[in-house]
């Protein structure tokens, strides 16, 4: 029983539900229907909206990009490349691409300006190093703990320095010289400029140094400059040394003139063989002081290339035979025997006739001058390609080794008080290796003590007929 009452009552329960749905249907279907298309409206207008913006931020962000890209190849080199262009410029994005097109302007026009400070930086650089370079003084620049700084290639050779990476080393490394580092000390402790000539052992070089503080930052330096005056120095001691023996060489016969006449006026006249023996002597000094005046003037003349030299075709066999025919006087006085060789080549050399005798009159003068009685002299010449040699020969007291690159220096005598007393000016040996400069050619020498001595003077061989030429600049 209670079991059909419950099942009656879920019966009507469900007939009381199914006539309210079947009143109320109508209007649950039409909210539905509302609210599903209001949902589609939305979501529709959503995704237009999305897909809008979606692509117009695509699009200024691929601008961005390209001009991000274009910034990262022209900016370096100061050039602006491409802008950005907003396609609304009233937007965020029209006013960031402004300020970054503002930006890009003021970038590259700073380093449009450091790029050219770079460029005068590197071509001041240049132009220091190229000048620093080709001084022929040397320039060492150190910093405050003496560390190398610079060092240019004058300043390798005068200190012989053959290391080429001495850029921070310290000084005392790459120069071994007391001296230098007590100048370097010395202006770093009182800050004054200093000059002083110093001589390297190492190099055999005589180099004035200058030093001064340089001004660096954070701490001082110090800049070094070398001047090489050895062949000043040389120069120089050639000077005195010259001055001295011309001083020397003109005493000599003056004293004697002065001896000889101070006898005369003190009573020599009245003995007339000792007056006449007296007069001369003087009359021999005066020579030797004639022909020494003479040799100087024509040595400084041949020298200076202001003697006019009218070079012509001159035959070389007259020359040397004339020599050795005017010599044998002298020769056979002198107990020497003066010989020239057959067969000298019958060529013609260029060359002007009174030079080319005196180069051969005083090699033949010299030798018969350092030729013991009983000895020999010969006079020979030979053709070697396009030169011809003229070789004077003799078997006399010879040369010394250490001698032979000096004998051809004027007033240098190997055996001065030899030389004097054969009455030679010093000179002689001085004119025949100019005169053979002049004429194209060149003089050598070989010498052994006690052997005797061997000149050879090379002249080119004249081979075509020529109405005249300069004497040789280049040579002196």
């Amino acid at each position: 029983m209670t079991s059909l009452k419950f099942a009656e009552r879920v019966l009507l329960s469900l007939g009381a539900l199914l006539l309210v749905g079947l009143v109320t249907s109508p209007l649950i279907v039409l909210w539905w229907a509302g609210t599903v298309t209001a949902i589609v409206i939305r979501v529709g207008t959503a995704l237009l909206l999305w897909r809008w913006i979606r692509n117009y931020v695509e699009e200024q962000h691929g601008d961005f990009l390209n001009v991000l890209r274009d910034l990262r190849a022209n900016l370096p080199i100061g050039r602006r490349g491409l802008q950005l262009k907003s396609r609304r410029p009233a937007d965020s994005f029209g006013q960031i691409a402004d300020n970054l097109n503002q930006l890009v302007d003021e970038a590259a026009d700073q380093i449009t300006q450091q790029l050219q400070i770079n460029r005068d930086l590197e071509q001041n650089k240049t132009l220091f190093q190229s000048i620093l370079g080709t001084m022929i003084e040397g320039v060492l620049v150190l910093d405050s703990q003496r560390r190398v700084l610079y060092f240019n290639d004058a300043a390798r050779r005068v200190l012989d320095c053959h290391a080429r990476n001495v850029s921070g080393r310290p000084v005392w490394e790459v120069v071994r010289a007391s001296d230098l580092e007590e100048i370097v000390e010395d202006v770093f402790e009182t800050g004054a400029d200093f000059r002083k000539e110093v001589e390297f052992k190492r190099s055999k070089s005589v180099v004035e140094v200058t030093a001064a503080k340089l001004p660096l930052q954070p701490e001082p330096g110090l800049v070094l400059v070398l001047h090489e005056v050895t062949e000043l120095r040389r120069l120089e001691h050639m000077r005195r040394e010259f001055v001295s023996n011309v001083s020397h060489e003109l005493k000599t016969p003056l004293t004697s003139i002065q001896a000889y006449a101070d006898t005369l006026m003190e009573g020599g006249l009245e003995d007339e063989e000792n007056s006449r023996l007296f007069l001369s002597r003087i009359l021999e000094q005066s020579d030797r002081l004639q022909h020494l005046i003479q040799d100087m003037l024509r040595l400084a003349r041949i020298e200076s290339q202001s003697e006019a030299f009218l070079l012509k075709p001159i035959p070389l066999k007259d020359a040397l035979e004339k020599c050795v025919e005017s010599r044998q006087t002298v020769a056979r006085s002198r107990n020497v025997e003066l010989h020239l060789a057959h067969g000298v080549p019958a060529v013609n050399v260029l060359a002007e006739s009174s030079g080319l005798q005196t180069i051969i009159d005083n090699l033949v003068s010299n030798g018969l001058n350092y030729t013991r009685e009983g000895g020999r002299v010969d006079v020979s010449s030979r053709l070697e390609g396009d030169q011809v040699l003229i070789i004077v020969e003799d078997n006399g007291i010879g040369i010394a080794h250490e001698h032979l690159e000096r004998i051809f220096e004027r007033f240098y005598r190997v055996d001065k008080a030899r030389t004097r007393g054969l009455g030679g000016t010093g000179l002689g040996l001085a004119i025949v290796k100019h005169l053979a400069n002049v004429f194209h050619g060149d003089i050598e020498v070989d010498s052994e003590v006690g052997r005797g001595s061997r000149f050879i003077v090379r002249l080119p061989v004249l081979k075509e007929p020529v109405q005249s030429l300069q004497p040789s600049e280049g040579r002196k």
